[in-house]
């Protein structure tokens, strides 16, 4: 269980990094 909220949470936090970085791309 534990294993899996850190995957989830690393997701979630390599996705909004993903995110920020395109959205700066189209700035």
């Amino acid at each position: 269980m534990i294993l899996r909220s850190i995957v989830l949470f690393a997701l979630a936090g390599l996705a909004e990094i993903g995110g920020g970085y395109l959205m700066w791309l189209w700035l």
